[in-house]
């Protein structure tokens, strides 16, 4: 009987190197975290940024200190402006894989002028023109006493002093964000053959009745990875209302960054906040993309 020779693990070099490499980041990560300065004179304080999270008062009541506040802020624009998005998303693609020439050339000439100009620049012509015409017919103290007397509303909403400026970056993100989310709808739908449509047909199917019961299911499952990716976007671009002083994530960053100098420590807390949130949708997209397979096959 032949001899069995042990098989012989090799690493390779690339697998050397990629590990040599990822070894240098973390020494230098800890070095950071240690407060090294690397001959800039800069001084590390990452104990400074902890009341930023959460402090105490002198009677020992827990707070939310400015850096939550901004992310709480951060997740409710990206909710409120998700939402917003995928609803005109879902009714701009609809109009323009419809039979009319006057749909089609309304939805294509949204699409065509929001996704050519700069966000920044959407977030002001929403701010400064929409908000003029629609500030004087909203009594926002009203409002916002009204929001704070319903149960849970705290979760939804930031019920401070800026809530005009809150509903404007919705409308803006929102308005931004669905001409990108209609055209991945459009995508979505014209990828599903024609051949279901006319074995819907067929049936005597409406086209209303097909295009929810037999097209839109088939078109989710290939419009949800670019949904995800689309989402991820939303959250990074909710940044750009700071232009606007809402106070969400990078706003307060900014204000905290005025009066502490504490520069790199935040900006890289702020980034590994950004990440967390992106990475956690991420993780929920592909839970979906699975669960959509699943409910296909």
């Amino acid at each position: 009987m032949p001899a069995y020779r042990k098989k012989k693990y090799r690493i390779s070099h690339r697998l050397l190197v990629d590990l040599g490499l990822l070894a240098l980041i973390a020494m230098a990560a800890l070095y950071m975290l240690c407060g090294g300065d690397g001959g800039t004179g800069y001084a590390w304080d990452w104990a400074g940024l902890q009341k930023y999270f959460a402090w105490r008062d002198e009677d020992g009541s827990l707070h939310s200190g400015l850096l939550l506040r901004g992310l709480g802020v951060t997740l409710r624009l990206g909710f409120w402006s998700f939402l917003l998005a995928w609803g005109l998303g879902l009714c701009f693609g609809f109009m323009r894989c419809g039979s009319r020439l006057f749909s089609r050339l309304l939805a294509g000439t949204y699409v065509g002028a929001v996704r050519n100009i700069p966000p920044l620049i959407v977030v002001f012509v929403v701010y400064f023109f929409v908000g003029m015409l629609f500030e004087p017919y909203i009594d926002w103290a009203k409002l916002r006493s009204a929001l704070a007397a319903a149960p849970f509303a705290w979760v939804l909403f930031p019920l401070g002093d800026n809530l005009s400026f809150f509903f404007s970056a919705v409308l803006a993100l929102g308005v931004y964000e669905g001409a990108y989310a209609a055209e991945i709808v459009r995508a979505g739908l014209e990828s599903v053959p024609k051949g279901q449509w006319e074995a819907a047909a067929s049936l005597g199917l409406p086209r209303r009745v097909t295009l929810l019961r037999v097209i839109l299911p088939q078109a989710f499952r290939l419009m949800l990875p670019p949904l995800i990716s689309q989402s991820i976007s939303l959250i990074k671009d909710s940044s750009i209302v700071s232009a606007i002083s809402v106070a969400e994530l990078t706003f307060q960053g900014r204000e905290i960054m005025n009066t502490t100098y504490m520069v790199f420590e935040l900006w890289i807390t702020i980034t590994l906040m950004y990440l967390g949130i992106s990475l956690v949708i991420a993780g929920l997209g592909h839970y979906l993309e699975k669960r959509s397979r699943w409910r296909l096959v």
